[in-house]
């Protein structure tokens, strides 16, 4: 019932961003994701997750109606990424998808908020150069 409420005062959490590139892609659902945890909801549910004496239940169904959803929508960035040509066939991957929203995680502990400047170091500087395809080989 409070992961209801929560999720209920959450901005829309469905959005796929389709921008026509992976990098704009990628920043707008990492930018979603911070502007989401600015909000009170965000922000409750964000101490839950940090707070080890939340219950395993609530963090378990936070995880499966927040962040797994997250997660499949930067799988399906990647894939999109994988047909353009933008992205490598092999960073479609669980551990690939979940850089960059770690990465905005970590910042919020140690540093506050990531800011949009933040955001888009994060990817340019490293989620970008991660999933570039390899140069041909010279032959």
């Amino acid at each position: 019932m409070v992961l209801d409420a929560l999720l209920h005062r959450l901005p829309n959490l469905d959005a796929e961003p389709d921008t026509g590139t992976v990098r704009d892609d990628v920043l707008e659902h990492l930018r979603c994701m911070v502007d989401t945890m600015t909000t009170p909801a965000g922000q409750a549910m964000w101490t839950i997750l940090r707070n080890p004496n939340s219950g395993r239940a609530i963090v378990e169904a936070i995880d499966g109606r927040v962040i797994e959803p997250h997660q499949q929508t930067m799988l399906k960035i990647l894939r999109r990424g994988v047909a353009r040509g933008e992205v490598r066939p092999d960073a479609v991957n669980r551990l690939v998808a979940q850089v960059g929203p770690i990465l905005i995680r970590q910042h919020h502990v140690v540093a506050g908020l990531p800011s949009i400047a933040d955001v888009v170091q994060i990817v340019d500087q490293v989620v970008i150069p991660m999933l570039r395809p390899s140069p041909p080989a010279n032959s």
